[in-house]
């Protein structure tokens, strides 16, 4: 908890992403970014975070369809 953690892709620069979760079967927890560009998004694993194996959770400014995406990366807090 409190570590700085990198995720890269395409597409999750600050004009198509306003907010970042962790997610695993029951919670959500939003987590604070601290830097973001077109392909990187660092963001610090928040305080209260249950040990485990989160997925990273992006919110989609706008479009149509669902807002809220799941991705296929992995973070596991110790």
């Amino acid at each position: 908890m409190g570590d700085v953690v990198s995720a890269s892709g395409e597409g999750i620069g600050p004009a198509n992403v306003d907010e970042l979760y962790l997610t695993n079967a029951g919670q959500d927890a939003k987590v604070a970014v601290v830097e973001q560009s077109e392909n990187l998004i660092k963001f610090r694993v928040p305080a209260g975070v249950k040990a485990g194996r989160w997925a990273l959770m992006i919110h989609m400014k706008s479009g149509s369809g669902a807002r809220l995406f799941e991705q296929p990366v992995k973070v596991t807090v110790e």
